[in-house]
């Protein structure tokens, strides 16, 4: 639990496993898993407040292997106005060779939402994004990033969109 002004803010569980290595001596790979969810509005200014509401949970499952390489299996971020899900797999070198990431920023509201970053106030009415890349299907990476009703100190952008169909080629180091 971790709690402010005597008030419990985030609940859950996090499990870290070392996970018994192949020989004497070897590199122990970790597992890892966390469930963890609460009201962390009191942590903010109260600008940011309805971005993550009354309730954000994080979901997580994963493993670093003995090598380094980083393997997010399952991840599921929620706030009021933002839901992240998906996987992650980095080699040992941090390259990518799994992607499938998807999320959404909005709210249900017809309001704008304001981003919780530093400097001049952020506000969108929606932002997208689904990344996808597989090495084991080849070096293809496919990515779009949407964003609608973006203002930002004087800045208007109705709406702006990049699509990314290109190639993603790097170390693959298992």
């Amino acid at each position: 639990n971790i709690a402010t002004d005597g008030e419990d803010r985030l609940n859950g569980k996090i499990t870290l496993m070392a996970d018994a290595p192949a020989s004497a001596g070897a590199t122990v790979s970790r597992s890892f898993k966390a469930n963890i969810s609460g009201d962390v509005t009191a942590l903010f200014a109260p600008q940011y407040r309805p971005f993550f509401g009354d309730n954000v949970s994080l979901i997580v499952d994963g493993q670093r292997a003995a090598n380094g390489a980083l393997d997010i299996s399952s991840l599921n971020l929620a706030t009021a106005a933002l839901g992240l899900n998906g996987s992650v797999t980095l080699n040992r070198d941090y390259w990518p060779t799994k992607l499938n990431l998807k999320g959404r920023i909005a709210n249900d509201a017809a309001t704008l939402v304001t981003l919780p970053i530093s400097g001049a106030e952020t506000k969108l009415r929606e932002a997208i994004l689904d990344v996808q890349f597989d090495s084991d299907q080849g070096n293809a990476l496919t990515g779009i990033f949407e964003v609608t009703e973006l203002e930002r100190d004087g800045i208007a952008i109705a709406k702006t969109a990049l699509t990314a169909n290109g190639i993603l080629d790097g170390k693959v180091n298992a």
